[in-house]
C-alpha cells in the first residue's frame, strides 16, 4: 500500500487499515475459502513466492468456477508482486488470465490492477480498482468481496468518493465480523476513522480509532493506528495531545525500529515547529537527518530534508536551507509525489517571507500555486476516469446479462431440436425405447420452461422497480396494497421529500440530481427490514411502508433515524459535497379499504407540506388515535 507522509500534519496510512456494521447471513467463508485465506494471510512469515507455491495446488482442489476465480485472482496478484517493475512483465500472467465477458469480471479487473501496480502505472491501477469493486455481485465469494472492497476503500477516499469508501468499508466489516477476522475488522475501522476525519467529524473519528485499537494486536498495525490517532488530533488542532502520542512512539521505537522512529520523529518536528519549540525541533531534526541517510532515495529522507531546510532557515543559514530544500524538492518531483510538495512549497514561501526573503518567497508561492493548479487538473481527469469506470462496469453488467440471455436462448433452441429429433427416432424404435425417450423429453421440456420462467422473473423485476434508484415503483405498491386490503393491519407510512431538490438540479446539473436520488434511496433502504418497503413515489418523493409498527416511542426513533441517515453526511458527487436534508409526513394507518388508505395518504401529504412550511429537515404527523400532531427533528447535527 502506498504510504503518504505530510511534514506538518502526517502519517495518513502505512499498513492496511476498517468500519462497523452488522453480521449478515451468507457472508461466512466455506472451508475452501478459509484454506485460501490462511495461506494468503501468512505474508508476515512467508515470501510472496512461497505463498504462490502454496496456493498453486488449490487450483486443482477448486470445485466451482467461483472457487477457481478466487485462487486465480490471488495467484495473479502474487505473480505481479514477484515481477514488480520488471519491463514487459505486465503483458502476461501465465495461466491466470480471465475473460472480461464472464461472471469473473471483478476477479479479472483485480488481476489487471495488480499488473498495473507492478508497472507503477498507478492511474490505470486506480481505474481498475473502481471497475473491480463495481463489478462485484452477491454471487461472488465472500473471500473475494472482502479483499476487493478493502482495497477500494483507499482508492475511493483518494478520489473523494467518500460515500463509496464508507459502503466498501461496511461490506469489509460485515464479512470480517461474519468470519471472526478481528484484526481485519480493526484495520478497516482505522481506515474509517481517517475518512471521518477528512469529513471534519473529529470526535467520531477518534472514537472509531479507539475501537480499532481495541481490536488490533499486530504490532505494525497498532503503530499505524496510534500514528493515525495523532494525525487526527493534529487535523483537529489538538497539537499538545498529538505531541504526546508521537513522543511516546518515538521513545518506544528508539534504537529498535529506525523506520518507525523516523516516521514518528518527522511528524513531531512539524508539531515542534508549529508550537515554536525551536530548540527541541533543531535537536530532533539533526538526529533524524543523520538517521535518514541510511535510507538513500527514500521518502523518509526527502521529508527529513524538508524539516531540516525549515530549521536551517530559522537559524539564518539561507544558503544551506535552500540547498537542502532543493534536494528534497527534486525527490518529490522525480517520484511524482506532488500533493505534499505543493503544501511544502507554500509553507516554504511563508517561512522565507517571515525571514525577510521576499523575492524568494514570491517565487516559491508562485511554484506552489502552479503545482496546485496542475494537481487540480489531474484530479479532474481522475474524476472523469472514475465516471468512465462506473459506466464501463455498468456496461459490463449489461453485456453479461445479454450474453447469459443469448446463451439461454441458444440452449433452449438446442434442447428443442434435440427433443424433435429424439421424438422422431423414438417412433421408429421399440416400445420400451419410445417410453424412455418420452420421459427424457418431458424432463427437457421442464428445463426449457424453467429457463423461460427465469426470464419472466427478470421482466417482472423491471416492471416493479424504478429504473434509476432500483427501489419499488408505484405500480408495485398498488399491487402490494391489494394484498393488505381488509386485513385491518396497522402500518406506519412515511412520505418523504428531498428539500430544495430543484436547487440541486439547477446548481449542479441533472446528473448530480440523479446521483443524489440514488444515494438517498440507498441510505433510506439501509434502514429497512425485509418486511418493509421503500417506493419512489415521484420526482424527489419516496414512500416507506412499515408493517406492524412498534410502540409510539419506537416509531419516533425510526423517524429520527431516517432523518439522521440523510443529513448525517453530505453527498459527494465528484469533488462536490452537497448537503441534503429531507422533510417527512407520517401517520399510523389501519388498512381496511384502498379508498380509506388514499384519504390517509392525502393527510400524510398535508403533514409533509406542513413540515416544509415550518422550515424543512423535520417530520410532522400523528402516531395515535388521539391524532396528536408531533413534530420530530433529526438527532444528528447537519453538516
Amino acid at each position: 500500500m502506498k504510504t503518504i507522509l505530510l511534514l506538518f500534519a502526517v502519517v495518513v496510512s502505512l499498513l492496511p487499515l476498517s468500519v462497523s456494521s452488522t453480521v449478515d447471513d451468507g457472508l461466512q467463508f466455506t472451508d475452501f475459502e478459509k484454506k485460501v485465506w490462511s495461506k494468503v494471510m501468512s505474508y508476515q512469515t512467508n515470501r510472496p513466492e512461497d505463498i504462490y507455491d502454496a496456493l498453486l495446488p488449490l487450483k486443482d482442489e477448486a470445485r466451482s468456477q467461483k472457487q477457481l476465480e478466487l485462487v486465480s485472482m490471488h495467484l495473479c496478484r502474487l505473480w505481479a508482486i514477484q515481477h514488480l517493475h520488471v519491463p514487459g512483465s505486465g503483458t502476461s500472467t501465465g495461466d491466470y488470465e480471465f475473460s472480461e465477458l464472464s461472471s469473473a469480471a471483478a476477479a479479472y479487473y483485480r488481476c489487471q490492477q495488480a499488473k498495473q501496480v507492478s508497472l507503477n502505472q498507478l492511474h490505470q491501477a486506480s481505474e481498475l480498482s473502481h471497475l473491480a469493486y463495481h463489478s462485484l455481485s452477491d454471487h461472488d465469494l465472500p473471500a473475494l468481496r472482502i479483499w476487493i472492497a478493502y482495497d477500494y476503500i483507499e482508492t475511493a477516499t483518494e478520489a473523494g468518493a467518500f460515500d463509496d469508501a464508507i459502503m466498501a468499508a461496511q461490506l469489509s466489516i460485515q464479512i470480517a465480523k461474519a468470519n471472526d477476522l478481528t484484526e481485519w475488522e480493526g484495520e478497516t475501522l482505522a481506515r474509517l476513522a481517517l475518512i471521518q476525519s477528512a469529513l471534519g467529524n473529529f470526535e467520531q473519528a477518534l472514537s472509531t480509532n479507539s475501537e480499532a485499537m481495541q481490536l488490533i494486536k499486530q504490532p505494525d498495525n497498532l503503530f499505524e493506528t496510534r500514528a493515525n490517532r495523532a494525525y487526527i488530533m493534529m487535523t483537529a488542532n489538538r497539537l499538545t495531545e498529538a505531541k504526546e502520542i508521537y513522543r511516546a512512539l518515538l521513545n518506544q521505537h528508539k534504537g529498535i525500529d529506525d523506520f518507525k522512529y523516523l516516521i514518528a520523529g518527522i511528524n513531531l518536528t512539524g508539531i515542534y515547529y508549529s508550537l515554536g519549540m525551536n530548540d527541541e525541533n533543531r535537536k530532533l531534526t539533526n538526529e533524524l537527518l543523520e538517521l535518514a541517510t541510511h535510507y538513500p532515495g527514500s521518502y523518509v529522507l526527502a521529508y527529513t530534508k524538508v524539516a531540516m531546510a525549515n530549521t536551517l532557515l530559522q537559524q539564518g543559514d539561507k544558503e544551506a536551507a535552500e540547498s537542502m530544500f532543493l534536494e528534497a524538492r527534486l525527490w518529490f518531483e522525480q517520484n511524482q509525489v506532488l500533493e505534499p510538495l505543493s503544501r511544502f512549497l507554500s509553507d516554504w514561501a511563508n517561512n522565507l517571507y517571515r525571514s525577510g526573503f521576499y523575492l524568494e518567497a514570491f517565487t516559491a508561492l508562485r511554484d506552489s500555486m502552479k503545482l496546485t493548479q496542475d494537481i487540480d487538473a489531474t484530479r479532474q481527469k481522475e474524476n472523469a476516469t472514475l465516471t468512465n469506470a462506473l459506466i464501463t462496469a455498468e456496461q459490463q453488467k449489461r453485456e453479461l446479462l445479454l450474453y447469459e440471455q443469448q446463451q439461454q436462448q441458444r440452449e433452449a433452441k438446442l434442447v428443442q431440436k434435440q427433443l424433435e429429433l429424439r421424438l422422431t427416432l423414438s417412433i421408429l424404435t421399440a416400445a420400451f425405447l419410445l417410453i424412455f425417450s418420452i420421459v427424457i423429453a418431458y424432463k427437457r421440456v421442464q428445463k426449457t420452461n424453467q429457463l423461460l420462467s427465469e426470464k419472466n422473473e427478470h421482466l417482472d423485476y423491471a416492471s416493479n422497480h424504478d429504473p434509476l434508484t432500483n427501489v419499488y415503483n408505484r405500480r408495485y405498491f398498488e399491487k402490494f396494497l391489494l394484498t393488505k386490503e381488509n386485513s385491518e393491519a396497522k402500518a406506519l407510512v412515511l412520505l418523504i421529500d428531498i428539500d430544495h431538490f430543484k436547487k440541486v438540479n439547477d446548481v449542479y446539473g441533472h446528473k448530480a440530481g440523479d446521483e443524489v436520488l440514488i444515494i438517498v434511496s440507498k441510505r433510506l433502504a439501509s434502514r429497512l427490514r425485509n418486511t418493509e418497503c421503500i417506493v419512489r413515489w415521484g420526482g424527489e418523493e419516496f414512500l416507506i411502508f412499515i408493517n406492524k409498527p412498534d410502540q409510539k416511542e419506537q416509531c419516533i426513533q425510526i423517524i429520527q433515524r431516517v432523518l439522521s441517515e440523510i443529513n448525517a453526511y453530505p453527498i459527494y458527487v465528484g469533488k462536490q459535497a452537497i448537503s441534503v436534508t429531507i422533510s417527512l409526513g407520517f401517520m399510523v394507518v389501519t388498512i381496511e379499504k384502498i379508498a380509506d388508505f388514499e384519504k390517509s395518504l392525502k393527510e400524510i401529504d398535508s403533514f409533509l407540506y406542513q413540515a416544509k412550511q415550518q422550515g424543512r429537515n423535520r417530520a410532522i404527523g400523528c402516531l395515535d388515535e388521539q391524532r396528536e400532531v408531533l413534530v420530530i427533528k433529526s438527532n444528528a447535527a447537519h453538516p
